[in-house]
């Protein structure tokens, strides 16, 4: 007996040789000049699964915070396919970042894995989950390893393989690489930039290249806060000492994100020590207080500006204080001891009066 291919092989034949003797016979008889139009092929309509939609479904309202409604979805779509790689893998991420289960998300990674040995997203996936709830940089090296084996172009797997190399194994070319590799498969890769931006300043000296990359990184997303937030420190350094570019870019920083507590800081800092610009370090202190009131930095520079520029005895020292409790709270020693010099410096103590001895200079970020 023939198998089902060779059967539908011989009957698709068949229509064709039977088609191709009626083309003769209408040909024979068909008037000049006449034609028969062909019908057009109506356009395929994907088949969506159960299954998929589920996933989707979930997807959607994990961006919703509904997060026990989308577990509910996928155990549903796992049961309606058990052999979907995408639902276990979707699950597990879902497991692993937003219902805190470790162990249940690498069950479900590994199954993906196992379905799909090739299944880059699912690599990547576990690799997020050893690195940052086992602790196992090695594991997770060797999984966005297989992620980019597997998908060359994969950009996001690039980007954290240069993260891990960065952060943990010190492999700071290494990390230049896969940072380059991220944003050749995605030139649009704007926090790859910036990143990449950091390792140049911070560990490779290329100030030049740096300040590129933050650029760029401005230039594909105009409304990255934490990108001019960078270069506007890198602009405020003695390498490149531009003052007025510095104070831009923290503005725009602040526009774009005005609960930044570290860009007002920086700022009150900039327009303290190279603007000359007294009240408005202290106004930008103010807000950093406002937004961080356990930022001891904070009280403990606007003690040091009201002391020495704006001659406010009263505000220095019970910003000292503030300070000083934060810091005791904090076990933070020397710190404490610095700011219990400064009191005494102005006579006082964290209650009463103290003898006057040197002064320190303000913290820094």
């Amino acid at each position: 007996m023939q198998g089902y291919s060779a059967i539908l092989a011989v009957i698709v034949s068949t229509n064709i040789a039977i088609t191709s003797q009626m083309g003769s016979a209408l040909a024979s008889t068909r008037q000049p000049n006449q034609t028969i139009a062909a019908k057009p092929a109506k356009p395929a309509k994907p088949v969506v699964s159960d299954a998929d939609k589920l996933i989707a479904s979930a997807a959607d309202k994990i961006a919703k915070g509904k997060y026990q409604e989308a577990l509910a979805d996928l155990d549903k779509a796992i049961i309606l396919d058990p052999e979907s790689a995408r639902a276990y893998n979707s699950r597990g991420i879902l497991k692993d970042e937003k219902l805190e289960d470790a162990p249940g998300a690498q069950a479900d990674l590994n199954q993906a894995i196992e379905l799909a040995p090739k299944y880059a997203e699912a690599y990547n996936s576990r690799a997020n989950l050893k690195k940052n709830r086992f602790d196992d940089a090695q594991g997770a090296f060797s999984d966005y390893t297989k992620a980019v084996l597997y998908s060359p172009k994969y950009s996001l797997a690039y980007y954290n393989r240069a993260n891990l190399r960065k952060n943990r194994f010190k492999d700071f070319k290494g990390a230049l690489a896969d940072y380059t590799k991220a944003v050749e498969a995605n030139p649009q890769y704007a926090l790859a930039y910036n990143n990449r931006g950091i390792l140049k300043y911070e560990n490779l000296n290329d100030i030049k290249g740096a300040l590129a990359d933050y650029t760029q990184a401005i230039r594909v997303n105009p409304k990255y806060s934490l990108a001019y937030y960078n270069r506007a420190l890198l602009k405020s350094s003695e390498k490149i000492n531009n003052i007025t570019g510095a104070l831009n870019d923290y503005n725009r920083a602040i526009e774009l994100k005005p609960d930044y507590a570290l860009a007002y800081f920086n700022r009150a800092s900039l327009k303290d020590e190279k603007l000359n610009d007294p009240k408005g370090a202290d106004a930008d202190y103010t807000v950093t207080i406002k937004l961080t009131p356990q930022d001891a930095d904070s009280y403990y520079n606007r003690a040091v500006l009201r002391q020495n520029k704006l001659r406010n005895k009263t505000g220095a020292i019970q910003d000292f204080r503030l300070a000083a409790k934060l810091y005791r709270e904090q076990s933070k020693d020397q710190d404490l001891q610095e700011t219990l010099e400064r009191l005494q410096k102005l006579g006082a103590t964290e209650t009463g009066v103290a003898p006057l001895i040197p002064v320190k200079t303000p913290k820094k970020r």
